[in-house]
């Protein structure tokens, strides 16, 4: 018989599967699981009773939970749920107080408590529950007040205002037209919810509209107590398809089918999530109808006809760009320094031959005073501008009225380039708006409008967002690549200063550093990058994009790198090349995730993880797959996916199942180590999210479970380790929650959460050993208690992989062989934490010995333990393992474990 000591002085590798347990030829199989749940590992080489889950709140149903980055002292998380959306900060969720302020009519159902005032032939009116505020005139305003009172001074009111198309200017003040409560803020289209503090017992609304386009508002009030929700067009189905990136205080969405939305923080408790619009593309390139298009008016909103049916309904939100081969304006002045958009013009002016390329027209009509004077500037229309005469026939400069008739004006300058504009100069306007019509028959006007409402397929409405060049019908167009006609961007993230998505085998990069346009007229390096993912791998439908040290997109059938010329240089429209560098394909309800300097993602089968590595330092990246060690470990598939990066690197895997799988990773230990987690009370984890607080990654997960016969969701976050190791108060229990009792007692009540279940107690500081029954909200420990923790227990179990050691014969694989004694390591552990055995059977495992050096020590944690090796009742047999298992509410470390074995060679 051959006998060897044996040191385990590593748990990091965490679970293989059992068809690798026989490979006790590698150094690293040795040092394996058949069995790790719950006891994590740590790169340093030891694995403890993993941290505990505290009890949050409860949610109202399915929900999945994304970070959202405030300060390195906060942390928040968006909640999204089917149809809308809440926010928690620091794990609590925000919420709405009772207030006594209301807006009257704040719905907008009528005109009373509502003061409209319009400036300079502006719009304001109240029509079928909602408020029209529009500009018209450059210079115009139109807006909407109300004085509102209040009993609740000091106590902070939040105001709800839904903005259905356009944007609006909103304040609140403790003066009329103040804004001391709520500086002035433009809000776009969407939901917002504003908090404020009134200072006295009466505060001043303010919404406002200085633009030509039109804004409605269908609602202003003060918001009732509850937890703040705010609406989204997302189903329960497509919550896991949500793609983020965070840019400032905006998330910017994506999701497959959806219009892309952003959600704003403007303060700590103010929230709005509104729609993603950019005004300029991404337009494809080539009109997608023979259709001709017209619009009626060059500013505000107008109707666009087609020559033939073309609209259909699924194309509300749509741009469209027109092209004139000409440039008429009309603009509506009404204020100083204020000017008609600046005309282009060029040619010459052959006097001998009777040719004019130079001459324009202009109209003037409506009722006004002032005086308009013209202004020319040479080779750019963004300055340098001088007054100009009036017309040709007129050399004065400045006019007090209309022109009789259609002024022409021309110049002398042939051959050069010049921009004209006519308007009020400094000084120069009175009252009234003056209707100013431009026209001139040379150069070209790109127009983009977008469509708000079909009537029918060939009339919709429109919203002017870059006046087109006529009023006449042009076959020259191009309709946006982004509407439910088409599709909507399924993936978004920033990188090299840019805001980019990806969808249907396209991707799109905004204007560098302008994270809202897509302008086709910027040149340079700036550009904006409108790319086919065309890699040869048939369609490419986008999941995900990951920016690494390169770009990387994931989608159905491969993984893409977007690469630049040079590894250092920025990524531009004349400087890119896109790459297929393997083929797994991606999951599609999961989200690639960093970590470190390489990524993570499950392949197609959802059953598979991934990484993403730049295999030569240079760029050029590499996928492996992580589960070739355990095949089944991530089975039947993951539905969630966030990585913790401190105390270690771990990527948290929710299955669809419910249970979760936590990979500790650490590239270079070559540590990839799988670990189940089991959750107390048998509950089924739905998501997890990893935000940072204080330099520290909290990580929140939500749970479900039966209780008392219910359905109920449970918003848990996971306890930072050096609180969970047995330091301070043991909280060794999920969704757990601590109190304390006016006077020492028995009984603990209120513990409805856990009506019918068993629970784990620590009663001032000592954990107990019995679990309790919850019966009627209660429970009696036997004891008095004045400070408690109160939670659902859960276990943690290890059993060792093959033990192929002490063969004098070479290996030790189907000899028969014993396990005799074992020795522990241990680091802030308590006496009750461990049990050893060659088994999981209760009746086959020992707890360590509740004597040492002649001390008690059965309640004791030790901060350190490290003693003689004691029996262990191995049983002869070809497959000796060990087995460790502690359980709720006792904390355990293990860094180490010897033990003596003994093998019985059959030579």
């Amino acid at each position: 018989m051959a006998k060897q000591s044996v040191l385990l002085h590593a748990l990091t590798v965490g679970e293989i599967s059992k068809e690798a347990l026989s490979r006790v030829d590698l150094t690293k199989t040795r040092l394996a699981a058949e069995v790790q749940v719950n006891l994590l590992p740590k790169t340093i080489g030891s694995a403890y009773f993993r941290p505990p889950f505290q009890y949050l709140s409860t949610a109202p149903g399915f929900e999945v939970m994304r970070p959202f980055a405030i300060s390195a002292a906060r942390d928040a998380i968006v909640h999204f749920r089917s149809g809308g959306v809440t926010i928690s900060l620091d794990g609590q969720m925000v919420s709405r107080q009772a207030v006594s302020s209301t807006v009257a009519n704040g719905d907008f159902s009528t005109t009373a408590s509502w003061t409209l005032g319009v400036l300079n032939g502006a719009n304001a009116e109240i029509a079928g529950g909602q408020l029209l505020l529009q500009g018209l005139a450059q210079g115009g305003a139109a807006a909407a007040r109300q004085t509102v009172t209040t009993s609740s001074v000091g106590q902070e009111h939040a105001m709800r205002v839904v903005v259905t198309r356009g944007s609006v200017e909103f304040r609140i003040g403790s003066t009329l037209n103040g804004q001391q409560l709520i500086r002035s803020t433009m809000l776009a289209e969407g939901t917002h919810s504003l908090t404020f503090t009134p200072t006295t017992s009466s505060y001043f609304i303010r919404l406002r509209n200085t633009t030509q386009r039109p804004c409605y508002v269908t609602s202003c009030q003060v918001e009732g107590a509850g937890e703040l929700f705010l609406p989204t067009l997302y189903a329960e189905a497509d919550l896991r398809k949500i793609r983020w990136d965070q840019s400032g205080d905006v998330m910017f969405l994506a999701c497959d089918g959806y219009e892309q939305r952003k959600i704003e923080r403007r303060s700590l408790h103010s929230w709005s999530v509104t729609r993603y619009l950019s005004e300029d593309g991404p337009f494809g390139l080539v009109k997608d109808s023979p259709a001709k298009l017209q619009v009626t008016e060059l500013y505000g909103s107008a109707t666009l006809n087609a020559s033939q049916d073309y609209f259909t309904s699924d194309m509300v939100g749509r741009l469209i760009y027109l092209f004139h081969n000409k440039q008429r304006r009309r603009t509506i002045l009404a204020a100083d320094e204020e000017f008609t958009l600046p005309i282009r013009v060029a040619g010459i002016k052959d006097i001998e031959h009777g040719y004019n390329d130079r001459d324009f027209s202009y109209t003037v009509t409506g009722t006004w005073a002032g005086t308009l004077t013209w202004q020319r500037a040479y080779g750019t229309e963004d300055g340098g501008y001088a007054p100009y005469k009036n017309s040709t026939t007129d050399n004065t400069i400045g006019f007090t009225a209309n022109p009789s008739g259609v002024e022409r004006n021309d110049d002398y300058d042939s051959n050069s380039i010049t921009f004209y504009k006519l308007g009020f100069q400094s000084g120069d306007y009175t009252s009234g708006s003056a209707v100013v019509t431009v026209g001139y028959d040379g150069g070209t006007t790109d127009g983009i409008v977008r469509i708000t409402s079909v009537t029918d397929g060939t009339t919709a409405r429109v919203d002017i967002l870059d006046p087109p060049g006529d009023v006449t019908y042009t076959s020259t167009w191009r309709a946006g690549q982004w509407s439910n006609e088409t599709s909507w961007p399924a993936a978004v993230s920033f990188y090299d200063g840019r805001l980019f998505w990806a969808g249907l085998d396209q991707f799109w990069g905004s204007v560098s550093d302008e994270y809202y346009s897509y302008d086709e007229n910027k040149e340079g390096d700036s550009a904006p990058i409108l790319r086919n993912m065309a890699v040869g791998r048939g369609v490419q439908k986008a999941k995900w994009i990951l920016p690494l040290s390169r770009l990387i997109i994931g989608t159905e059938g491969c993984e893409i790198v977007v690469k630049s010329s040079s590894l250092d240089e920025p990524i531009t429209a004349n400087g890119i090349t896109l790459k297929a560098f393997s083929d797994f394909g991606s999951a599609d309800n999961v989200c690639a995730v960093i970590a470190g300097n390489n990524g993570l993602f499950i392949d197609r089968t959802e059953q598979r993880l991934i990484e993403i590595r730049d295999a030569s330092g240079a760029g050029d990246y590499t996928s492996d797959e992580i589960t070739k060690v355990n095949r089944d470990i991530l089975k039947p598939g993951v539905v969630d996916l966030a990585v913790q990066r401190n105390p270690d690197t771990r990527a948290w895997h929710v299955r669809s199942d419910g249970k979760c799988i936590v990979l500790t990773y650490d590239e270079a230990e070559d540590i990839k180590a799988f670990t189940p987690i089991e959750a107390g009370g048998n509950g089924l984890m739905q998501s997890i999210c990893v935000s940072r607080q204080d330099g520290l990654d909290r990580v929140t997960a939500l749970f479900k479970r039966t209780i008392n016969g219910a359905t109920v969701y449970t918003r848990e976050r996971m306890m930072l380790d050096d609180t969970a190791a047995g330091a301070r108060i043991n909280c060794e229990m999920d969704c757990y929650r601590t109190g304390t009792l006016g006077s020492p007692s028995s009984t603990i009540s209120g513990l409805g959460l856990y009506e019918g279940l068993q629970v784990a107690v620590n009663v001032d500081g000592v954990p107990l050993e019995q679990y309790f029954t919850v019966t009627g909200g209660q429970i009696n420990v036997g004891v008095p208690v004045t400070n408690y923790v109160v939670g659902l227990p859960f276990e943690w179990r290890f059993k060792s992989a093959k033990l192929a050691y002490a063969s004098s014969m070479g290996t030790a694989i189907n000899q028969r062989k014993r396990v005799d004694k074992i020795g522990f390591q241990l680091v802030n552990t308590h006496n009750k934490g461990i049990k050893y055995g060659r088994s999981f059977d209760d009746a086959q495992m020992y707890a360590l010995p509740n004597l040492v050096d002649e001390n008690d020590v059965s309640n004791v944690t030790h901060s350190e333990y490290d003693h003689d090796m004691t029996s262990f009742d191995g049983a002869w047999g070809t497959d000796s393992r060990i087995c460790l298992k502690g359980k709720s509410p006792f904390s355990c470390t293990v860094s180490g474990l010897t033990f003596t074995i003994t093998t019985h060679d059959a030579g």
